[in-house]
């Protein structure tokens, strides 16, 4: 009885089962389309999005062209890894081909920027791919796209007949006409090698220089003063920057800070970056008295920009000198840039000048105001004789 009782017993279990799992799966295969479809609407990345990038790939800016190149990857990338995760709802159709077609998808995405930065020379210009390998690899990546959409079509039909007759949006990347077919390919691979705006451009400048002690810039009072003030900068690899002169306080240290720039389109991992300093008055093409800073090793991203302190650097107060300031790539100059400046004397000592209070002269005796003469009896006025009265003559008759 207690066998029968089992059987019995896991008979009613089985046949409940069977009806259960109807609507389990069908709720499953609904829930699995509703977020597969959600996933594609939210990535940044269309299905269009790569037949427009193939068609405009030769008339791109570089960077553009580069730019797009790691969107592509990046985003087909993320696509299918959220395919992967969304694989633990468990549906009851077989959905593994979406999976397929999103793996599929992104590694011919990897597969294209090999192929195509390689035709241009890679985000450094120097790693060229012959034309004949990118050839092969984008061959490689036109089967994988096809691969790709036909197993996309297959999950899609296949939730289409289960149970719940889940709707999967459509998605094709494989671009109608298909310029990655064969009789299509050589022209694309001949165009995007030979673009001009997609050819290597190096373009490296030193800006913004600065010492510390800050410097004052000055003119000499002959006008002769060459070089450039700090902050100056040099767009040339072999010119150098002209102006007036920089005065730096009274020091023996200089410290020099500066920014390395790329007006260009290619990155620069291994630039490195070294000062030379040499007293005025040295003879041209000689290094006597001079001292070096560096080499710094900087990597400089195209279009991008890297601040580079330098160790600092023994002065003389009193002194004048020229700095030059090199970033090189390997052995080929990149940039130069020269700076011409004086150190101020140092002041003088101060000194202690001892000053004795001074003596106040002797004084001589007092004198008795001198007596003024006497003065003489005030002599009367004499008196004048007397005047005979006038009258007539005496003893005429």
């Amino acid at each position: 009885m207690l066998a029968v009782g089992v059987v019995a017993a896991v008979s009613g279990v089985v046949t409940q089962v069977g009806p259960a799992s109807l609507p389990y799966r069908r709720s499953a295969d609904l829930d699995y389309a509703a977020l597969a479809n959600t996933l594609l609407q939210r990535t940044a990345l269309r299905s269009t999005d790569l037949g427009r990038f193939l068609a405009q790939a030769a008339g791109l800016g570089r960077l553009t062209f580069l730019y797009d190149l790691d969107r592509l990857v990046s985003e087909s990338s993320s696509l299918a890894a959220g395919f992967d995760r969304l694989a633990g709802v468990g549906p009851g159709a077989d959905v593994s081909g979406c999976q397929q077609a999103m793996s599929l998808r992104a590694g011919a995405m990897v597969s294209l920027r090999s192929a195509l930065s390689g035709l241009v020379g890679g985000p450094d210009g120097n790693t060229v791919l012959p034309r004949r390998e990118a050839f092969g690899e984008l061959t490689h990546v036109d089967a994988s796209l096809r691969a790709a959409d036909a197993a996309w079509a297959g999950c899609r039909s296949a939730l289409g007949r289960a149970p719940g007759k889940a709707r999967l949006d459509a998605s094709a990347w494989l671009p109608v006409p298909d310029p990655l077919a064969p009789g299509a390919l050589a022209s694309l691979v001949g165009a995007i090698a030979g673009s001009p705006s997609l050819a290597p451009r190096r373009a490296v400048v030193i800006t913004a220089v600065g010492f510390t002690p800050e410097a004052v810039p000055f003119s000499s009072s002959s006008g002769s003063s060459s070089g450039s003030s700090s902050g100056s900068s040099s767009g040339s690899s072999s010119g150098s920057s002209s102006g007036s002169g920089s005065l730096l306080p009274p020091t023996t240290t200089l410290q020099v800070g500066l920014v390395v720039r790329s007006r260009g389109n290619v990155d620069e991992p291994s630039l490195t970056v070294s000062a030379r300093l040499t007293p005025s008055g040295a003879p041209r093409g000689t290094s006597a008295g001079s001292v070096t800073s560096g080499p710094v090793r900087v990597s400089l991203p195209a279009a991008g920009a890297v601040a580079v302190d330098l160790r600092p650097l023994r002065v003389t107060p009193g002194s004048s000198y020229s700095l030059s300031i090199t970033a090189l790539d390997g052995s080929s100059v990149q940039a130069v840039d020269r700076i011409s400046f004086s150190v101020a004397p140092a002041a003088p000592p101060p000194t202690t000048t001892t000053t004795l209070p001074a003596k106040s002269p002797a004084k001589s005796p007092a004198k008795s105001p001198a007596k003024s003469p006497a003065k003489s009896p005030a002599k009367s006025p004499a008196k004048s004789p007397a005047k005979s009265p006038a009258g007539p003559s005496a003893g005429k008759p």
